[in-house]
């Protein structure tokens, strides 16, 4: 009897992406989950209820023999799979994208940094991990929900990002961080300041997104050093500091 296997991976990371589908040509019988997929999230939660980094998972098995490898033991694993040839060609993927985000700088250029990502059935969920409301934009026509994922940032501060689509083109990803932390460096125009509800300030930047468009990005300060942050692509400015200033507490 073949031991059923999932390999779970960031399919948001180009090179992860093509590892796993160079592995799936060699292992048909693999199935390949997205690590934001709800079936991952049901998986790794099993494994890792305090949470889990985003790298790759192989699940083996199922039931009570099912049992999970990452780092070393996931490696050794695929390097009986691809072969010597294949594992030379994924290592120099790998490479290639390594240096690509140590160039842009981030957590992948600190690989002391531990970054565990949780990623939470629903807002009232995450807003339980972070210990207090979330800010998220209020419901109206043409905005929908996505997913919410949390993690660690590099200054050791809980933070959490909501993604939504609005209208046919509209993206919006709200980042909202739960301790003392510097505020995001925003690349385009130096910002501009603009009032929201209650006589607070913030700074709107303007960009070029990778596909030509607009990208704007809202910077909020809010008391104790911390900030909301709420990047769009696909809508105007009027419209962001529409949902900006109509956010609202979601508690747990």
């Amino acid at each position: 009897m073949v031991m059923r296997t999932t390999l779970i991976f960031d399919d948001e990371c180009v090179a992860c992406s093509a590892l796993a589908q160079f592995i799936g040509a060699r292992a048909p019988d693999m199935a390949r989950v997205s690590v934001y997929s709800p079936r991952a999230q049901i998986l790794l939660r099993r494994h890792f209820p305090q949470g889990w980094a985003i790298r790759p998972y192989l699940i083996l098995g199922e039931g009570e023999n099912e049992r999970v490898l990452s780092g070393t033991a996931l490696l050794f694993r695929v390097a009986r799979l691809l072969g010597p040839a294949g594992m030379v060609k994924a290592a120099q993927a790998l490479l290639r994208r390594a240096r690509r985000e140590k160039a842009r700088g981030g957590w992948a250029a600190n690989p002391t940094a531990q970054m565990r990502a949780y990623i939470p059935a629903s807002p009232a969920e995450a807003a339980a991990f972070a210990g207090e409301p979330l800010l998220l934009p209020a419901a109206q026509p043409g905005l929908g929900f996505e997913r919410i994922l949390q993690w660690y940032n590099l200054h050791g501060a809980f933070q959490t990002a909501s993604y939504w689509i609005h209208g046919t083109t509209g993206t919006l990803v709200l980042e909202q961080v739960h301790r003392s932390s510097p505020p995001p460096a925003v690349e385009g125009r130096v910002g501009e300041a603009v009032v929201l509800a209650e006589g607070r300030t913030a700074l709107l930047h303007v960009a070029n997104a990778a596909d030509g468009a607009t990208a704007l990005t809202l910077i909020v300060p809010l008391p104790a050093e911390r900030w909301l942050s709420l990047r769009a692509t696909g809508m105007d400015r009027a419209t962001l500091l529409s949902l900006a200033r109509g956010c609202v507490p979601v508690a747990a």
